[in-house]
């Protein structure tokens, strides 16, 4: 994916603009013990021709579809989640079997 901003608050109208560049890799296993593990790595090149790279990695445990955890998520249970969360029971990096993060399993059901 490469957005590139251009003129904004503060930049002069001369100004070349700014590429961004991020590469998402995205690893499911279903094993006995499934997990699933994001990679990303975010590019900036600036209109200096500097550039930074930021990687990022999370791992989090895979859900089965019928897991009580992603029904309380779909019905929209906050309160229930948030115990959940606060007895370990589950934490924000787990996913679904597609590899979707919990707080964007909600949101997959309106589109």
């Amino acid at each position: 994916m490469v957005s590139k901003f251009q003129k904004g608050p503060g930049q002069h109208a001369h100004q070349p603009f700014t590429v961004e560049t991020i590469t998402r890799v995205k690893v499911i296993d279903h094993a006995k013990s499934p997990k699933t593990l994001m990679a990303y790595l975010r590019r900036v090149e600036g209109h200096s021709g500097f550039f930074s790279v930021h990687p990022s990695i999370s791992v989090g445990k895979t859900l089965p579809k019928d897991s009580p955890i992603l029904g309380i998520v779909m019905d929209g249970d906050v309160d229930q989640l948030k115990r959940l969360l606060a007895q370990r029971k589950c934490t924000l990096r787990d996913r679904d079997s597609f590899g979707t993060p919990l707080l964007h399993v909600r949101k997959l059901e309106y589109v």
